[in-house]
């Protein structure tokens, strides 16, 4: 018996919308670097973008910076979803911008079904405030280069 969950979240950040759709979008290589605790190692595959949890792009919408990935067969993740998709959305606000998470999983069972939603939040939470942080260090860094 499967059963099926949608998990929805936003998180603040200070970065710009572009910039942080950019990095899932055009430099998934720099994931590890911006998040070291959260991803270990993102390669290529077969010429598409693939992260170490085999994780395809299925879907990318540049107009709305949006991405959406899925998970392939044979990822460690499949050990406990019948399938995993995880959709993000960044939107440019006044001053920074909102991200918005979409996760849609199946799993094989219920058991800690609330404590896993509350994991995977924490989780995609770190990594969006991981990749927020690099960012701004990286336009600071352009900032105190031109200043010089």
């Amino acid at each position: 018996m499967t059963l099926s969950h949608k998990l929805e979240f936003e998180v603040e950040i200070n970065a710009p919308s572009s910039k942080f759709f950019e990095m899932f979008h055009m430099k998934p290589y720099l994931l590890p670097k911006a998040s070291p605790s959260n991803i270990q190692s993102c390669k290529l595959a077969k010429a598409e973008r693939s992260w170490s949890t085999k994780e395809l792009v299925e879907a990318i919408d540049e107009k709305n910076n949006s991405i959406i990935f899925k998970v392939e067969e044979g990822s460690d993740k499949l050990e406990y979803f019948k399938n995993f998709k995880t959709t993000i959305q960044s939107v440019s606000k006044e001053k920074g911008s909102l991200v918005h998470w979409t996760l849609e999983y199946e799993k094989t069972e219920e058991k800690n079904s609330e404590n896993l939603q509350h994991s995977l939040m924490e989780l995609f939470i770190a990594l969006s405030k991981d990749i927020d942080a690099h960012l701004m260090d990286i336009e600071s860094n352009k900032e105190t280069l031109v200043a010089a």
